[in-house]
């Protein structure tokens, strides 16, 4: 699925296209979702994303009312089943980062009892194709690349005054905002040939993985002292502050 616009100077229509076929791609997957269902819901989450990016290039063309009502429905497609997704992310990365003999005496945390999401109903397979019907019902046609060009400008300062906010609070919070506006930077700049979606994709994997990280510290902060091994607290820790630092020197480049 071609995801890079090719008429630079008149993007709208082509703008449109992608967008439907991301939620068509939504559509087929949910379809096939019982061949592969954890790689499908990441997949799924994945078209989500790059659609709810994608749809912020169009905030002057495209009416705020049908911006809405589209990000409403991509929002409940994201995370029909991003908690099941979350609990198994989490309980991997715990034991990734456990040694041999700590992953012993680790204690049953995680509740991996849907780790078999069911299939999806009729109906989320039909509300992929009414997202996809909505793309091409909408005039993108009337999309300029000036346009184009002033919301993409408008990612990039909001990336900058992520990263500023990142410095001054270091809080989960804050990491968590800015890994949201990278992410909608990297996936804007892929899809306008942009030299930026590079430095964009190494600070969005840093971020990704603090965020898992923080995500993991937050489960597992209801433990009573020293129901895990020190060791390992220490090394998570460790390894979340290395890789915002990572992200923080990255985005230099971005700015």
């Amino acid at each position: 699925m071609r995801f890079q616009i090719q008429q630079r100077e008149r993007p709208g229509a082509e703008l449109g296209a992608i967008l439907a076929s991301l939620a068509e791609h939504t559509e087929a997957v949910l379809r096939h979702f019982s061949d592969d269902a954890h790689g499908a819901i990441h997949t799924i989450r994945t078209d989500m994303k790059k659609i709810r990016a994608l749809l912020q290039l169009t905030e002057s063309e495209i009416s705020a009312e049908a911006r809405r009502e589209i990000l409403t429905e991509v929002r409940a497609i994201k995370n029909h089943y991003g908690n099941s997704r979350d609990e198994i992310v989490l309980e991997r990365l715990l034991h990734r980062l456990a040694t041999p003999l700590e992953a012993t005496v680790l204690p049953e945390i995680f509740d991996t009892s849907h780790a078999q999401p069911a299939p999806p109903t009729e109906e989320w397979i039909q509300r992929a194709q009414h997202l996809a019907d909505r793309f091409r019902a909408l005039p993108f046609w009337a999309v300029t690349a000036t346009a184009v060009r002033r919301a993409f400008a408008k990612t990039i300062r909001r990336c900058a005054r992520d990263r500023w906010i990142c410095r001054q609070l270091q809080t989960d919070a804050a990491y968590h905002n800015w890994r949201k506006s990278i992410k909608m930077l990297w996936y804007q700049a892929t899809a306008l040939g942009d030299p930026l979606a590079r430095p964009a994709a190494k600070v969005s994997e840093d971020l990704g993985l603090a965020n898992d990280l923080a995500n993991l510290r937050l489960r597992l902060s209801p433990l009573l002292p020293g129901t895990l091994p020190e060791p390992l607290r220490i090394r998570m820790e460790r390894d979340l502050a290395d890789l915002r630092k990572s992200a923080l020197d990255r985005a230099r480049a971005l700015h």
